[in-house]
């Protein structure tokens, strides 16, 4: 195309820049000229610079009200916002709970005499211990059992010195910061306890063997081989039925009484320690299988003489992961510095993980373990229990304690993404009833001497209604609440609005935008060309609209 001149024909020009300029408006021009976007194509044929600049003011309006709007979309996109689902569902078969049982009573009189005298007396009901403990401050702590905490003085009748009116109670030095002689007592126990190895704990104390009178699931018997036992700091043995240990977990196909867990538990209140238990009978966790239970924190309470009945309604949740929420996907991740897992190969739980990092806290910064929460196999036999009567390791603990109350504790414990959880509706009745006590006192004499001389006794019913107590465990429907997390504001959300927005404020679509992009390309084209070739002639085709070289 060298040495062509301008013939007359209008899209062909030399190199001139004045040529170039002409040649590029008439691309633009004509590129407005047939731009499906609102506005546009009125600003390219307005003859009237006034009707022009107005049309132009409209649509520069337009694009700024768009952009407003468009960022003010993805601000709330990426805000992450969720709302929550409430569903209720059903199904003709539910897993059935794991349920884990321990006596309030964590170690039998019978096994505490086989211990030795310095061992018993720290469990005798006269030990008197006192206690460094206080809240707060440095001042030397009124050792609880001292006189202050016995009464009047000598020489007052008999009378007065059993009763303290709440006047004098409050008046003695640091009543209100300075633990009780129980809380004393419980506490160095627990020391005396975690001392022993866990066999020796285990042996002390109560065996399912002899919890456990009858057991049936479903109707049909089970035995103390269908649970699997764990030790709890505070209540001593635990036995958790369907504990998922032993192969898949159970489930069950129908609601009711009939279709569930019912044991007969003997309390064995002739085995408890003086002054060591204050309630007679059983901690009752329900929890999904694959959970640590906590039944002395969280667990409900199984008295003698009633047939306690648990209904149970299953509630599932499912919580969106990050960015929208802090929860925790992967539930055997990351779990090695967690104490229970390392004891039974549990999976991730936040109670455990909270607990694990409180103990292991405990155990760097203070050289020795917590008795009431299990000791990390990390240290295990290396690092002996943190000791009451010790000022230094108890205000260490406290210190923790209380940062971890104030959450100053680093402990890196998100709630599962996934939890299924139990609603229970709890009942009871007396049990066993007037017209029932024969019947059950032929089947008590059938399992031990000891049954065998109480249920002939005398006072067979009243005894009978002091150790022995019944538990139902069921579902009372197949009804379950399923509640979730979804995203408020998804990416089909997004671009929905975001296209309304253009084509409210510009009319814009998304043929539109390739217009558009098609336009720049051709502009970009026209202007590297000439760039790269000063000397070329560049012909716009009059019905393509195309750059031509």
């Amino acid at each position: 195309m060298e040495g062509r001149q301008d013939d007359g024909n209008k899209g062909t020009w030399d190199s001139t820049p004045a040529r170039i300029g002409e040649s590029l408006r008439m691309l633009i021009d004509s590129r407005m000229e047939v731009s499906s976007a609102h506005g546009v194509p009125n600003i390219q044929r307005a003859s009237n610079p006034t009707i022009k600049l107005a049309w132009t003011v409209i649509f520069l309006a337009g694009t700024g009200v768009m952009t407003w709007q468009v960022v003010a979309l993805f601000q709330a996109y990426f805000a992450w916002d969720y709302t929550v689902n409430l569903e209720v569902k059903f199904n003709r078969t539910q897993y059935f709970p794991a349920i884990t049982i321990c006596n309030t009573n964590p170690m039998r009189k019978s096994g505490l005499k086989t211990k030795d005298s310095k061992f018993q007396e720290i469990f005798d009901f006269d030990y008197d211990p006192s206690t460094p403990i206080t809240e707060g401050g440095d001042e030397p702590p009124i050792p609880l059992g001292s006189h202050s905490d016995r009464g009047p003085p000598e020489g007052q009748n008999e009378r007065s010195e059993n009763v303290q009116d709440w006047a004098q109670r409050v008046s003695q030095p640091r009543y209100y910061r300075s633990k009780s002689l129980d809380y004393a007592r419980y506490r160095i126990r627990q020391v005396a306890l975690a001392n022993t190895s866990i066999e020796e704990r285990v042996s002390l104390g109560h065996s399912l063997d002899d919890m456990l009178l009858d057991c049936s699931w479903k109707g049909i018997p089970c035995s103390p081989e269908n649970f699997t036992q764990i030790y709890d700091s505070q209540l001593g043995n635990c036995y958790t039925f369907n504990s998922g240990q032993h192969g898949e977990q159970l489930n069950t196909h129908r609601p009711g009484s009939y279709f569930g867990l019912s044991l007969e538990l003997f309390v064995e209140q002739d085995e408890y320690v003086e002054g060591m238990t204050q309630e007679a009978g059983f901690r009752v966790k329900i929890h999904h299988p694959s959970n640590m239970p906590f039944p002395a924190e969280e667990g409900i309470l199984i008295s003698p003489g009633f047939n306690t009945a648990i209904g149970l309604r299953m509630l599932e949740l499912d919580r969106l992961p990050d960015p929208y929420g802090d929860c925790k996907a992967d539930l055997s991740e990351d779990i090695a510095d967690d104490v229970y897992h390392q004891h039974y190969n549990i999976t991730y739980n936040r109670k455990t993980c909270e607990v694990s990092c409180y103990q292991n806290e405990v155990i760097r910064r203070c050289g020795c373990f917590d008795a009431s929460y299990l000791n990390s196999l990390e240290v295990d036999k290396t690092i002996y229990p943190c000791r009451y009567t010790s000022p230094v390791e108890t205000k260490c603990l406290a210190n923790i304690e209380w940062e971890q109350a104030d959450d100053e504790l680093e402990c890196n414990c998100p709630i599962a993404c996934h939890e299924t959880t139990y609603l229970s509706r709890v009942s009871s009745s007396i049990w066993p009833a007037n017209a029932y006590e024969s019947l059950l006192f032929e089947r008590m004499a059938l399992y031990n001497d000891v049954m065998r001389t109480n249920v002939n006794g005398e006072n067979a019913s009243e005894w009978t209604r002091q150790n022995l107590a019944k538990l139902e465990v069921y579902y009372d429907e197949f009804n379950y609440e399923y509640i979730r997390q979804v995203p408020a504001y998804t990416i089909p959300d997004l671009l929905s609005d975001i296209g309304g927005q253009l084509g409210l404020w510009l009319g814009l679509s998304v043929i539109t935008i390739f217009e558009l992009l098609e336009g720049a390309w051709l502009i970009l084209a026209f202007i590297f060309t000439r760039c790269g070739n000063s000397t070329r002639e560049v012909d716009v085709h009059p019905k393509t609209n195309t750059v031509v070289i």
